[in-house]
This record gives structure tokens, sequence and C-alpha cells, in this order.
């Protein structure tokens, strides 16, 4: 904001923009090896006041399962809202995650 005279409409646009690019980039390199020309079913923002580095890798000690009612993407989604939440509650780092589902 400092860098911008304090706009924040302008900040706002700069921060969705880069979002936006990071989630739709995709890079050249080994496609042909790896196919890797979709894009992300999930992205997760967080807003924080504190710089703290946070995993949320915990989520998956047990791994996400498909079923009856759901895909392994959404059920990987599921663990990984569930897990967020639970993790500020106990530390309340002071971030507000969010999950962003895309093509849903």
């Amino acid at each position: 904001m400092k860098n911008l005279g304090g706009d924040a409409d302008i900040a706002r646009q700069a921060v969705l923009a880069l979002v936006e690019a990071a989630a739709k980039a995709q890079p050249s390199g080994k496609q042909n090896t790896f196919a890797a020309f979709n894009l992300p079913d999930l992205v997760l923002v967080e807003i924080s006041s504190r710089n703290l580095a946070v995993s949320y890798a915990n989520a998956f000690l047990k791994p996400a399962k498909s079923g009856y009612e759901l895909t392994v993407m959404e059920a990987a989604i599921h663990q990984l809202a569930e897990y967020a939440g639970k993790l500020n509650k106990a530390y309340a780092p002071g971030s507000r995650p969010g999950l962003l589902e895309c093509g849903r």
C-alpha cells in the first residue's frame, strides 16, 4: 500500500491479479513427462497480521480417500479445511484462511 500511495483499491486489484496469475501459470518444463496442463482445484490464500509460517501437511497424515459421496480431490479439500480450522482455533495465529475451490 505504501508503494501505491495508500490506494487500497489498486492494492486489492494487484493482489487478486497475482493470485490469479499464480493459479493459472503453465510452466513449460517436462510437459510431456507430467502432462501438467490442469488448473488447480483449490487455491489456499491466508491473510494474517502476523508473519507466522504454517504448514498444513499434517492434514494428510491420514490419506484422503474417495467414497460414494466424494472424489479424492473433494475429500482432500474437506480434510484440509477441517485441519486448517482446528489449527487456527488451537494456536490462534490470527490468520483468516480462505479456501477457493475452482471449477465447482
